[in-house]
């Protein structure tokens, strides 16, 4: 085996004897203990090589796996379970407390009261006016789902049929009826209300 690297010493110094091609110089091969024999030099002394220790393996910890039930009456959350959650607070039954159009205002724990961190308020359209702290539920702006959470907040609200961009006020995707043709703002498919 040998090591396709040479210096530029070994290159000048194997051209000036008249060679028309630089010669190879031998590296480490490992022996019959698996250990390396040292490196043997253009001018024939050799150099000690050290060995590479493997590092340990150890295995990937465990993926957490957090269970959130959502409890719903009449198509409005309710309530939420939690179950698996590393921080032994975050477990047990929350309760929602909306404000009039279904959006989670405030969440509450059947034994604790009111959560620190969990009040949300938002701007006509569904972006945050105040962003809650706690990340217990995806149930946000009119009761939908949404991933305005932490590290993903993306602004987007699943309102059961298509996404809305609370942002912009806009849906993502056009809707595929035009409910009033009569009416021209029917025809933008993509606002909210008109």
């Amino acid at each position: 085996m040998y090591d396709k690297a040479l210096s530029a010493a070994e290159v000048s110094q194997n051209y000036a004897a008249g060679d028309t091609q630089p010669t190879p110089t031998p590296t480490n091969t490992p022996n019959a203990t698996n250990t390396p024999t040292p490196t043997n030099t253009p001018d024939n002394t050799s150099t000690p090589t050290a060995t590479a220790t493997p590092l340990p393996t150890t295995p990937p910890p465990d993926p957490v796996v957090i269970q959130r039930s959502t409890y719903s009456l009449g198509g409005q959350p309710i309530a939420v379970r939690i179950n698996g959650d590393p921080v032994a607070a975050n477990n047990g039954i929350f309760y929602f407390h909306t404000d009039h159009l279904g959006s989670t205002s405030v969440m509450t724990k059947h034994s604790d009261g009111y959560i620190v961190g969990s009040m949300a308020r938002y701007t006509p359209f569904g972006d945050w006016r105040t962003e809650p702290g706690a990340d217990l539920t995806d149930r946000g702006f009119t009761g939908h789902m949404s991933n305005n959470n932490g590290a993903n907040d993306l602004g987007l609200i699943y309102m059961n049929a298509r996404f809305f961009l609370s942002g912009v006020a806009r849906f993502v995707t056009a809707d595929t009826i035009v409910p009033n043709p009569i009416n021209p703002q029917s025809f933008n498919r993509f606002s909210y209300s008109f």
